[in-house]
């Protein structure tokens, strides 16, 4: 099995990578999103990760923590009561990764068992 590999490379940066699995390095910068969209608060964002194929999964940005979780969608859970908010930048602009996430504010992440939950906002 493969380790999947998470450095926060700097706020609201990060890097990912699988172990012995060739050209799988993501770079992840939320700064251009947060600045656009004038983020501020405690909200999480999510992604789809491009790649690598085979072993892609969501990813959640938490700013409470400034932390960031890799799931696979059958451990991810998202609060039912919670608004979703769809942004997107410029790719022409912004040549970082996301480009394209949903939004929840007033929440953050909170692992139940062995799933993750989005959630606690109101």
């Amino acid at each position: 099995m493969n380790n999947h590999i998470i450095t926060k490379t700097g706020e609201s940066q990060f890097n990912l990578t699988w172990e012995n699995v060739p050209d799988s390095t993501i770079n992840l910068d939320f700064r251009p999103l947060q600045k656009v969209f004038k983020l501020t608060g405690v909200y999480c964002l999510l992604h789809w990760q491009a790649k690598p194929k085979g072993l892609r999964r969501f990813g959640v940005y938490e700013s409470l923590n400034d932390n960031y979780l890799s799931v696979d969608s059958a451990d991810l859970l998202i609060a039912p009561y919670l608004k979703t908010g769809v942004l997107q930048i410029d790719e022409k602009v912004h040549t970082t990764l996301p480009t394209a996430v949903m939004l929840y504010e007033k929440c953050y992440l909170r692992q139940i068992e062995e799933k993750w939950l989005i959630g606690g906002g109101s």
